[in-house]
């Protein structure tokens, strides 16, 4: 039985992008497997707590050790890394913010990291992930912010070379052109470019489909 983890991060829950271009790869992949999992981790909408020195320290205690707080600690870790373990594949909505990773999905990725599993090779190399990344401008070749898109890159070094996901990558950009005066100009190619973003997530679903049925 197919099992898809979805993690969504924008803090709206209506009038995301990203939510939405997620919401039809999954569409695409429940069609296909109405009977399948799919377990969701809303981290815009339930945010874990920052990291402290009590969730560091307990990485660092023996197996079956610590108080009790350390091993809660360490608990919650290792229920993180489980959700991605059991997915067949994985969907990330992510969108931009202040040119970087929302907070949210930091402290998740750092919780991910204490578990001394994700430093094993393999874990879950090859897994299947499609991350879409919205954007509200537009930071490509020969724009003026060229290179402020500092997330993707982040996540793609985490996601990809860390955790070894087999990562694909979609980004409906200029998301903001409806409601930035500064953006009115680029209003068509935001349309576009959330048009085919949808159809890059339908794709991407039907490609991961044929894999995990495989």
């Amino acid at each position: 039985m197919a099992h898809l983890f979805r993690i969504d991060a924008s803090i709206r829950q209506d009038g995301s992008f990203s939510r939405s271009v997620a919401d039809t790869f999954r569409a695409t992949w429940t069609a296909a497997h109405p009977t399948g999992t799919v377990t969701v981790r809303d981290l815009g909408r339930d945010p874990l707590p920052y990291l402290t020195k009590v969730d560091f320290e307990a990485s660092q205690v023996p197996e079956g050790e610590g108080t009790l707080e350390q091993r809660a600690a360490v608990a919650r870790s290792a229920a993180l890394v489980d959700e991605l373990v059991a997915a067949d594949a994985i969907l990330l909505g992510i969108p931009l913010y202040n040119w970087g990773t929302p907070a949210a999905v930091k402290t998740w990725i750092d919780y991910l990291l204490l578990d001394p599993r994700t430093r094993q090779h393999g874990l879950l190399a090859g897994r299947p992930a499609v991350l879409v990344s919205a954007r509200g401008g537009s930071y490509r070749l020969g724009t003026p912010r060229e290179g402020w898109d500092y997330a993707e890159p982040y996540l793609r070094r985490i996601l990809g070379e860390v955790f070894g996901l087999d990562l694909r990558v979609i980004t409906p950009e200029l998301t903001l052109a409806e409601v930035n005066p500064a953006l009115a100009e680029f209003k068509e190619h935001a349309k576009a470019s959330l048009v085919e973003a949808h159809n890059q997530a339908d794709a991407a679903a039907r490609d991961l489909l044929r894999r995990v049925a495989a």
